[in-house]
């Protein structure tokens, strides 16, 4: 998820220790080694997360098993050439893999380095230190967990029902101030600041599990 993803790009930068950034959602997967100090650092390329009713997830649309494969290949390779000092060898850019059709292309990222960067240019470490991190609260006797997503717009309702549609078990029903659907046996709540209740465990990690797949963190 995208708030683990930028929690290492943060350590990463601060220490100045690479790391290979990679994801995979349907047929698609992506893949680029982030050496700071040389070259843009996944906040360079992606600044901000996109809003959570825009971002798929496994548990929304699937994964294609030997997209995972392809993308933990790749970046398997580009961790040995930097663990064994070969990094001229890397392979710079974003490189992006459709696995259905064949299509590979390599995006050129360099000039995204540090234009404006909040992190590598301007040392804001959010996630690291904890300004940008989500909060999740039981809430009492409800058997239900709240949680929240710092700096989260509102939410586009109509995007969130077309994203949960497939995998709810009943409707997806709401109105202009909430959405409800029941997924995996959970009753989801979203409002319109982001703010999710989920209810059926009044445990949060099982809550946070239950969030990143069917909302997005």
């Amino acid at each position: 998820n995208f708030e683990t993803r930028y929690l290492i790009n943060d350590l990463a930068v601060q220490s100045r220790r690479p790391w290979v950034y990679g994801a995979v959602i349907g047929v698609t997967g992506l893949c680029m080694p982030i050496t700071p100090g040389d070259g843009p650092c996944l906040r360079c390329v992606f600044p901000e997360p996109p809003p959570p009713e825009l971002t798929p997830t496994c548990d929304t649309v699937g994964v294609l098993g030997t997209a995972v494969n392809v993308v933990a290949s790749l970046q398997a390779t580009e961790a040995v050439k930097i663990l064994t000092g070969q990094m001229g060898a890397l392979h710079r850019g974003l490189t992006s893999v459709d696995l259905w059709s064949g299509r590979w292309v390599t995006i050129n990222v360099g000039s995204a380095a540090r234009q404006g960067c909040p992190c590598c240019l301007q040392r804001r470490f959010e996630w690291l230190e904890g300004t940008r991190a989500g909060t999740a609260v039981g809430l009492c006797g409800r058997n239900a967990v709240q949680i929240s997503r710092a700096g989260t717009g509102a939410v586009d309702f109509a995007a969130m029902a077309a994203k949960w549609g497939p995998v709810a078990s009943g409707p997806v029903r709401g109105n202009r101030f909430m959405l409800k659907a029941t997924i995996d046996g959970f009753e989801l709540t979203l409002f319109r600041d982001g703010r999710t209740i989920i209810q059926g465990t009044a445990e949060i990690d099982v809550a946070k599990a239950v969030h990143a797949k069917y909302v997005g963190a």
